[in-house]
């Protein structure tokens, strides 16, 4: 998840778009679920956003929970 967010944000980036990536990690052993947020836009953003306008899930639990 790490490297598939990091690289599609520096992707966009390089688009020349405004991105803000946040990464977070649960421990998967204890059961938790791990997940990025990318929020893009054309104009400067500083923050991120509750709105989801995407939802690449990559399974069922994901759908639940976002």
């Amino acid at each position: 998840m790490e490297s598939t967010s990091a690289g599609f944000g520096k992707a966009l980036a390089r688009g020349g778009l405004h991105v803000h990536v946040l990464q977070d990690f649960m421990s998967r052993i204890r059961g938790g679920h791990n997940f990025a947020q990318v929020r893009v836009s054309d104009h400067p953003i500083y923050s991120h956003s509750r709105d989801i306008h995407l939802l690449l899930a990559f399974n069922e639990e994901t759908i639940n929970l976002h």
